[in-house]
């Protein structure tokens, strides 16, 4: 997958949704990080950062939606 601008896609966040029961913490995120690219993930306490940086990691399972790393499925090896 490539960015309008054709830069590469490394990792590609689509429809990423987590829920702890009735508690909606990530709502639908979608967004690309390009090889090369830096991204940094700021917020107030309590708004999903860590939570978010589990799922992106694995470490934690989605709700749903997926990560994907060089256009393929992020797995928990």
């Amino acid at each position: 997958m490539e960015h309008k601008d054709s830069r590469t896609v490394k990792i590609e966040v689509k429809n990423l949704t987590k829920r702890f029961g009735d508690l909606l913490v990530l709502d639908d995120i979608n967004f690309n990080v390009a090889k090369g690219e830096f991204l940094a993930i700021v917020g107030p306490t309590g708004c999903g950062k860590t939570t978010f940086l589990n799922c992106l990691s694995k470490l934690v399972p989605t709700s749903e939606g997926n990560i994907f790393i060089d256009g393929k499925v992020a797995d928990q090896r």
